[in-house]
């Protein structure tokens, strides 16, 4: 009986061509790797990622739209920073909070890029709440040291907290 159902299911799901070609039909979760583009890069983009970083030498992720929330919370060994951002439109992944200047303070400001992946293909705008995404970073006390402001940068705005 079980199986019977299952089987109607597929081939309802798969006959319909809006569920066919979407990402809710469990045959287009992978994809067939046809679809993949090199992506050119231009000279002098991307940016070094700091020591002790994601493992990567560059990091090419495009700043986040606007930030719309940050705070600043003391924990056991350090902070934790965390910041929100909304998205021009859903999709983005890889979240992060990025040091600038190999994460040392200018002027007792630290600046931290928050970043993210863009979706491989546009998606639709959605509400503000759907395209917020949120990333988080920990800092060490030597890290925060000579520190008096973090500020959180974005492609449309800046945020920041003071000790």
């Amino acid at each position: 009986m079980k199986k019977a159902l299952l089987a109607i299911t597929l081939l309802a799901l798969g006959g319909c061509g809006s569920i066919g070609d979407s990402r809710v039909n469990p045959l287009n979760w992978f994809g067939s790797g046809s679809d993949a583009r090199p992506q050119a890069e231009a000279p002098g983009e991307g940016r070094l990622v700091p020591p002790g970083g994601f493992g990567l030498n560059r990091d090419d992720r495009a700043a986040a739209g606007r930030i719309s929330e940050m705070e600043v919370h003391r924990v056991r060994g350090g902070a934790m920073v965390r910041a929100a951002a909304v998205m021009p439109e859903q999709g983005w992944w890889g979240a992060a909070l990025v040091p600038e200047n190999d994460g040392r303070p200018e002027g007792g400001v630290l600046t931290l890029r928050f970043v993210a992946t863009p979706p491989p293909q546009p998606e639709r705008m959605g509400r503000e709440s759907a395209r917020e995404i949120t990333a988080a970073l920990h800092l060490e006390p030597r890290e925060l040291d000579g520190v008096r402001e973090i500020v959180v940068t974005g492609a449309q705005n800046r945020v920041s907290a003071r000790r």
